[in-house]
């Protein structure tokens, strides 16, 4: 897995069904890719939502054959939603 590259591997990395999270109190959801934000509009509860665009690797890597070029974008996307992460909540009020 990708992300054990540079810190704690969050495997199982899955989607999961909205009813399994419906008793926990959220405070934000956040989607980072424009299909979770299209396919998931609305989310139970008082939460604020927070969508950050990243741009989706098996999408950008679906025609190539090299796997160093997959691999790059794959850890470039990481990377990028990493150092968004390290910037919540404060990053989070400008969404």
């Amino acid at each position: 897995m990708i992300t054990g590259a540079s810190y704690k591997n969050v495997l199982p990395l899955t989607k999961f069904m909205i009813e399994t999270v419906m008793d926990i109190p959220f405070d934000y959801v956040v989607t980072l890719c424009d299909q979770a934000n299209e396919s998931c509009p609305f989310f139970p509860g008082n939460v604020k939502r927070v969508h950050v665009g990243f741009d989706d690797p098996p999408g950008l890597t679906s025609k190539l054959e090299n796997e160093d070029q997959k691999l790059d974008i794959y850890r470039r996307v990481r990377d990028e939603i990493q150092a968004f992460v390290k910037t919540l909540p404060e990053n989070s009020e400008q969404n």
